[in-house]
């Protein structure tokens, strides 16, 4: 889910092109695609009377916030990634990354998981 996430950062895109983004077979795309529009990170629209065009969506409550930070941009941002890194440390009281490894991070997930009064 992660990496349709990014792909539609990167702009809208149809299941055929996601399908060619990511390496993932249709079928189970709709699936993770389903499980993304259900807590309003991702919505659609019909091109044409059979192509759908899913794009993200930022909703008013949501459930989860999620950002992706891939190794390009923390490689671009680096000195941004190392403040992360440092507030990070701060909320949690340990040390997460030594800013030495930083050319080694793959990517990075952040979950903001949100409860709101009814």
């Amino acid at each position: 889910r992660s990496v349709i996430m990014e792909e539609l950062k990167q702009g809208d895109n149809s299941t055929v092109e996601l399908e060619d983004l990511t390496g993932e077979n249709r079928y189970n795309l709709y699936h993770h695609l389903n499980a993304l529009e259900g807590v309003g990170l991702v919505g659609w629209k019909m091109l044409d009377n059979k192509t759908k065009q899913f794009h993200l969506k930022e909703p008013n409550k949501p459930q989860v916030s999620a950002l992706n930070i891939s190794g390009a941009e923390i490689k671009v941002k680096n000195g941004a990634f190392k403040k992360l890194v440092e507030a990070c440390e701060e909320l949690s009281g340990r040390k997460i990354v030594l800013p030495e490894l930083v050319g080694h991070v793959k990517n990075v997930e952040i979950y903001f998981h949100f409860l709101w009064d009814k």
